[in-house]
């Protein structure tokens, strides 16, 4: 920034001859590049010569100032200096007012938020017509947790008319109809305040989408979706007359045949559940004329259903409508999709690169290999982030046909992410399957259980050697911790040790309560290991003795030597008998190394940058030192290890300065920085 500045300053005043370093367009955008909206603001004031050069590059993203009357004054005020900068606003309550002051104002507004909180807000002839001017309006954003209102705007997006004139100049225009905004995104979102979410008619969101062929992503959350609902028809029609009159129920009434018309050809049985009722408050009065197959939308290509209630048929018909899909999240609440949903689904989405599914609650089965083999060779992503029991792996079955084929392509053989949270078991076949048939992966997220219990008798084979071990970079590794869980699986240190193969992995993430159970457990691979934390352990608490009683010694002073690792007490000699201090050629260790001496439980791995340390989150547990040697032994190059505050208990900050000050005195000589908190990335959503 103090470059950018030194360069505004020099060239405050405008050349009139000559070469002006600011007139180079690559120079300007340089400068933008690092400075924020309000700073290019600044830059605009100084001169008019800089306002035409920086006025290009101003883009804003505001919030609709609604709360009090003098702060939605000023904010209207800025609207109508600014406005013609702005990219997006949020909190918008559609009303004509503030509708027409947006119209004037934001010719260049790309993306709009709408927020209606009261029955009365919705004037759909207003929004009718702010929709007809806004001919750039690329994503409309709908927040609301009345289903009336959320009706009511579907409506209004369905049935506006935009003049021909308006249309884009573009060469794509020639694909538009006369009624189409130019809209790729369309979100529908409602707030979650009790179990009894709104409900909204998937045959109304099948109009909107037939109206607008430039809608590539759907986004729905928090909301309960059906296929018309019989009790329901009269109730709706009269709530839609009291709220906008006799003429916008006509209006909606002449919608029916249309509905009808996209929806002839369904089965039988969709047809004589939905057809009728979908949209229709009150009996068709002429006959339907059914057509061959039902509405494609070809367009949808991201499709967010996060938090939804809804049946596997209606799931099913969804997805067989949207054949180009490339991103499906489904997050369900509530909703029974069995195993057999996924034969009927993935057969009509070829061309999907990314699948997340979870459930909060309700039966969401689902055959992780089974579901691989009918997915699309394009498949590249895959993430459960949380779920029950209902999600199993299970041993592939093939014919003699596809035996060999199954060799050379097994399923998720080209997944280059992974997150599978289902809690299974260590020794469990499917972690096996992971580690020997997933050769591309490049991220994956495991969580799975390292205790037993006496009744679980799995039958354990020794596991393979990692197939990524070239290509995985980030591996996360997730457990669930329960109070009754007591007996430890020794098994889990063989799987630890397998680690060791992977090549090229930069970040790892682990449970600090792993570190733990690993070193403290009883196989004896590990037992000098074990014992050698102790004597760290004991040699620390007997240093800080030494410190306080030297500190109380009037007229003598204690120094520190950073060239080794511990500092030796020379009445504590039984305790340095089975080690001895580290040389400047070993640096990075706390102990010497030979081939007699003591393993960690973490394999060499040479490759980690980064360590996150996660907290348990059910159960009490603290940070201790002995967890970081554990790691600086294991891990030479490592540059960052992340601790969050949970793992300091209540006194987080207290005791991490203690820890973070010993981890100084051994290790600050190795760069190595030790944060609380978690990276940046977990904070935005984006690991």
């Amino acid at each position: 920034m103090s470059i950018n500045c030194s360069v505004i300053t020099k060239h405050e005043q405008p050349h009139t001859t000559g070469w002006h370093p600011l007139h180079v367009p690559e120079i300007v955008a340089m400068i933008v590049s690092r400075l924020t909206p309000q700073e290019i603001l600044l830059c605009r004031g100084i001169s008019k010569e800089w306002r035409e050069i920086f006025s290009p590059y101003l883009q804003l993203h505001a919030t609709y100032w609604n709360h009090g009357a003098v702060y939605k004054a000023k904010f209207e005020a800025r609207l109508e200096t600014l406005g013609q900068f702005v990219q997006s606003l949020k909190q918008v309550y559609p009303i004509p007012a503030d509708l027409e002051r947006i119209e004037r104002t934001c010719p260049e507004l790309r993306s709009i938020s709408f927020f209606l909180h009261n029955k009365g807000m919705v004037k759909t002839q207003a929004l009718i017509r702010f929709l007809e001017a806004m001919s750039r309006l690329e994503r409309i954003e709908v927040f609301s947790h009345h289903d009336q209102m959320v009706t009511a705007f579907l409506f209004s997006l369905a049935t506006y008319q935009l003049p021909q004139s308006r249309l884009p100049s573009s060469s794509s225009s020639s694909t538009l109809s006369p009624r189409s905004l130019a809209l790729n995104s369309l979100a529908i979102k409602a707030a979650q305040r009790t179990m009894a979410f709104p409900v909204m008619d998937w045959s109304l969101l099948e109009i909107v989408l037939k109206k607008h062929p430039l809608i590539t992503e759907l986004t729905l959350q928090n909301i309960a979706l059906k296929k018309g609902s019989s009790g329901q028809g009269w109730a709706r029609s009269l709530a839609l007359t009291s709220l906008f009159g006799t003429r916008v129920q006509r209006s909606w009434d002449s919608m029916r045949d249309k509905v009808a018309v996209i929806q002839a050809g369904m089965s039988g049985r969709e047809r004589e559940d939905d057809v009728t009722t979908v949209l229709s408050f009150k009996e068709p009065t002429r006959p339907v004329t059914p057509v061959p197959a039902p509405v494609i939308f070809g367009h949808i290509e991201t499709l967010v259903l996060d938090r939804i209630r809804l049946d596997s048929d209606l799931l099913t018909s969804i997805l067989s409508r949207c054949p180009a899909i490339r991103t499906l999240h489904l997050g369900l609440l509530g909703s029974d999709i069995s195993t057999q949903v996924w034969s009927r689904c993935l057969s009509n989405c070829r061309q999907l690169a990314s699948i997340t599914v979870k459930a909060e609650s309700g039966g969401l089965h689902m055959d992780v290999v089974q579901f691989w083999s009918l997915a699309p060779t394009t498949l590249k992503t895959f993430h459960v982030p949380h779920s029950g029991r209902e999600i199993f792996f299970s041993t592939p079955r093939h014919n003699k046909n596809q035996f060999s084929q199954a060799l050379q392509h097994p399923p998720g053989s080209i997944l280059v992410s992974l997150e599978l949270c289902i809690d299974i078991l260590v020794v469990d076949w499917g972690v096996r399957y992971v580690m020997e048939h997933c050769r591309s992966l490049e991220r994956l997220v495991l969580g799975f259980q390292y205790f037993v219990d006496w009744e679980v008798d799995v039958d354990f084979e020794c596991f393979p050697a990692w197939a990524c071990s070239k290509s995985l970079k980030t591996l996360e590794l997730r457990s669930i911790y329960r109070r009754y869980d007591q007996h430890f699986d020794e098994r889990t240190h063989e799987f630890m040790r397998r680690l060791e193969d992977l090549k090229v992995l930069e970040t790892m993430v682990l449970p600090a309560k792993l570190i733990s159970d690993l070193s403290e457990s009883q196989d004896p691979y590990y037992e000098k290991f074990k014992d050698l934390l102790d004597q760290l352990d004991h040699r620390a608490v007997l240093r800080d003795q030494e410190m306080a009683q030297t500190a109380s010694l009037s007229g003598y002073s204690f120094s520190i030597d950073r060239t080794t690792s511990l500092s030796t007490s020379a009445a504590t000699p039984a305790l340095t008998q089975h080690t001895e201090q580290p040389t400047s050629s070993e640096q990075g260790h706390v102990w010497a190394q030979d081939g007699a001496g003591p393993v960690n439980v973490i394999p060499p791995l040479p490759s980690v940058k980064e360590v996150v340390l996660t907290s348990t989150g059910s159960i009490q547990f603290q940070m201790q030192m002995r967890y970081l040697h554990v790691l600086m032994e294991a891990l030479p190059n490592v540059k960052t290890i992340w601790t969050p505050m949970e793992l300091y208990n209540l006194d987080c900050l207290p005791r991490f300065k203690h820890i973070h000050g010993r981890f100084q005195e051994l290790y600050g000589w190795t760069d190595v920085e030790l944060n609380l908190g978690v990276p940046e990335q977990w904070i935005n959503g984006d690991r």
